[in-house]
């Protein structure tokens, strides 16, 4: 990828947010790790972000962020789902052993 640093970490970040969006977790992973690599190459450099470029990149970084928090907020809601069912299988069976067998087989 050519261009400064600092485009690359746009693009970077843009892409990560892209990842996120999709719940491409692989992508994400890399593109992340990339990113990082950039972030330390610049560090390396001494080249700093200007002001509106940063916060460009901390609007990016914070909609990532909500795409990972929905993602967990939806997950958790589908672990809920299988406990309570779990569960209610679970004192179906205590209840009548023998007729909660009879409805499986």
């Amino acid at each position: 990828m050519k261009g400064s640093f600092t485009e690359r970490l746009l693009l970077l970040t843009l892409a990560a947010e892209d990842a996120a969006s999709h719940e491409n977790w692989d992508e994400l992973a890399a593109v992340l790790a990339t990113r990082e690599g950039v972030i330390a190459r610049m560090e390396m450099d001494g080249e700093e972000l200007a002001p509106e470029t940063m916060e460009s990149v901390r609007t990016v970084e914070a909609r990532i962020q909500g795409h990972l928090a929905r993602v967990r907020q939806d997950a958790y809601a589908e672990m809920r789902k299988v406990l309570s069912a779990v569960a209610a299988s679970s004192r179906l069976h205590q209840s009548d052993p023998q007729s909660s067998f009879e409805a499986a087989g």
